[in-house]
């Protein structure tokens, strides 16, 4: 398979880990409805460039994006696992600001309190 063979699949699959729309992805990775709809099917060749800015935006290595998929039809799990970690990541880190809030001061690593 291609490079551009493999770009496609990986993006369908961080897609499908985002579930969102064509339209909602499109807007998240910021490239236009259309060229994803190209990607997707396979019918372009982004630039390195264009592979750059979709990693970034994913926050990806942009590697993980022109990867090999394992066998045919498979997804790239590390794709869908990576998405879903960011979403942990992103929960925890408001439930930390909401501890924060409730417990100003307690959550600080030991070293960084004072003694009473």
């Amino acid at each position: 398979m291609s490079l551009s063979g493999n770009f496609s699949k990986n993006l369908s699959s961080m897609r499908k880990g985002c579930n969102s729309t064509l339209t909602e992805f499109a807007e998240e990775i910021s490239v236009s409805r259309s060229y994803l709809q190209s990607a997707l099917k396979g019918s372009c060749n982004p630039t390195l460039d264009t592979v750059e800015h979709i990693a970034e935006k994913l926050q990806v290595a942009p590697d993980l994006l022109l990867s090999f998929p394992r066998g045919p039809g498979e997804e790239m799990p590390s794709l869908v696992l990576i998405q879903n970690l960011r979403e942990v990541r992103d929960h925890l880190r408001a439930a930390l600001r909401i501890l924060e809030e409730l417990v100003p001061g307690e959550l600080d690593a030991p070293e960084d309190r004072e003694e009473p």
